[in-house]
């Protein structure tokens, strides 16, 4: 359901990852951590393997950690730790008073959003399309 390429689900996965780019971008996300996992999760959904050579150790070691978790347990809520300690790290760095707790806590939501709006497409899909099956068999 989250890789499917039926009619408009392209759309709604490009418009999901828009929303998720917006958020990362507001919540000053480190540049890399959003170059990490907007890449890696386009390049989960189109089945190719992860892409770990960034130009930061911690980031490439976050990504590998999750490639071990998964990407679409990503998507199910299953965030590595990493991310969270390499985002606190970026936050002292640059002086804010932010929390990566409350940084992944939104990008749990967001990622949530993602996979329930390709839920919901490819139900919409296949109860629409059966709808109309049916009825032409009542015909």
């Amino acid at each position: 359901m989250l890789r499917c390429t039926a009619k408009g689900a392209n759309e709604v996965w490009n418009e999901s990852i828009a929303k998720l780019t917006a958020y990362l971008q507001k919540t000053h996300t480190h540049p890399r951590i959003q170059e990490s996992l907007l890449t890696n999760l386009h390049r989960w959904r189109h089945g190719a393997f992860t892409l770990s050579n960034f130009q930061e150790n911690e980031v490439n070691s976050a990504t590998t950690s999750q490639s071990s978790i998964g990407w679409k347990n990503l998507l199910e809520g299953l965030l590595s730790t990493s991310w969270r300690h390499l985002q606190q790290r970026y936050y002292h760095r640059h002086n804010s008073r932010k929390s990566s707790k409350r940084w992944a806590k939104g990008l749990f939501v967001q990622l949530h959003h993602l996979a329930w709006n390709q839920w919901e497409h490819r139900n919409r899909i296949k109860h629409d399309s059966d709808r109309a099956r049916y009825l032409r068999m009542e015909r």
